[in-house]
This record gives structure tokens, sequence and C-alpha cells, in this order.
């Protein structure tokens, strides 16, 4: 997920990880370290489209580097004002604390659900190697995040995203994907069904 290199000493899920994880068995780790995480509450509040109800994305999908490190989107950026909002909505989720992310590049706002015990962890809802990161958003306003199995072909087809190249490495879950840069509210929209999407999955972590 990194578009830059990830700072030394720290583990990237573009990296290969120094562990291996048991056939079947969800990997188990030490808690990340870092910045202390932001709690900021805007004042947005996101509308309601719903993930399995999405329409086509418009024009042809935008050039990505298609390799693991950096997988990064290189062209049809967001505006600022549709990043901005997309942070501002995703710091709205319930139980979500942003900060710098450990398995990205420094410039990307990682979207973490700390405190849900290890052994509770779907494997397929958190970026791996990461204990608790369910997405980050870069800088260009492109996203890394887990997507739900269910509607994670139709996204493709839909022309929303791509499967991170990691995922072709068995001990990373399928459900890791570029959500292609916002570029206006109506993509916005898009995005935040899709955030709202990760975001639950992520949460049935701790049931």
């Amino acid at each position: 997920m990194p578009a830059d290199k990830t700072p030394t000493g720290e583990t990237s899920c573009d990296a290969k990880p120094s562990h291996e994880t048991p056939s079947g068995a969800k990997p188990s780790h030490e808690a990340p370290s870092g910045a202390k995480p932001s709690r900021t509450k805007p004042s947005h509040t996101p509308r309601g489209l719903d993930v399995t109800d999405l329409p086509p994305r418009k024009g042809p999908r935008p050039r990505t580097t298609g390799a693991e490190i950096p997988h990064d989107q290189l062209e049809d950026f967001s505006p600022s004002a549709i990043r901005e909002e997309l942070v501002a909505r995703a710091r709205l989720l319930p139980g979500v604390v942003t900060g710098r992310s450990l398995v990205s590049e420094p410039g990307s706002l990682a979207l973490r659900l700390p405190g849900i015990p290890d052994r509770n962890r779907l494997f397929t809802a958190f970026l791996h190697p990461s204990v608790d990161e369910f997405g980050h958003i870069h800088r260009s306003g492109f996203l890394h995040l887990t997507v739900e199995p269910g509607v994670l072909q139709t996204l493709v087809d839909l022309g929303w995203v791509e499967q991170h190249p990691i995922t072709r490495r068995p001990e990373f879950p399928d459900t890791i994907v570029m959500f292609y840069a916002p570029r206006d509210e109506g993509e916005l929209e898009v995005a935040t069904a899709v955030l709202r999407s990760s975001h639950a999955q992520a949460l049935v972590s701790d049931k």
C-alpha cells in the first residue's frame, strides 16, 4: 500500500513480513507504535449510498503502478476539497482514530480501530501486518482498504477498485484493494459507502 518507501525499521504490508502466518490461522502481531492518533470530530455528515447498489465509475480506470511497492495511482487525483471531505467523513465513523500509517508512506492518513483483541480480529478486515488499520487515505485521494468479500468482485467490475498486488501472497487477504481517488461529489458518495462497508467489516471483529 505505500506510495513511497516505508521508514527504516517499520514493517510494511508491501514488504515481506518477518513472520509466517500458519495456514488457516489468524495472524498475531504486536500493537504498532507511533504518533498519538487524532480523534478530531468534524461537523460533516455522510449521506446514504448503499455499497450493494453503486453506479459504474465513469471513464477509463486511472493508470497505476501495478506494483507491490509502491502501489500508486498516477493520475485523476482528488481535488483538495474532496479529499478533505473524505477525511472528515472517515473521522465520523464510530471508534475510528486517525494518525500516521505504519503500513504506508508517511503522508497517508491511517484509519484505525484500536482496542479489538487480536484473537477476535477478522483476517480479511485489516491491512496486515497492522493490528488495527483497516484503511488509509493517500495524499492524492486514493485509498487502500479492505472490502467485504461479497462486494469485492462487484467493485472491481464497476471500475471503482483494483486488488492490491500484495494479495497474490498467501499471507495477505484477497480483500485489500485500491479505491481510486474520488474526483467529484458523486464519486465521494461512492467512496463514503465503500469506506463505511470496510469499517463495518472491521467492527465485526469485536463481536
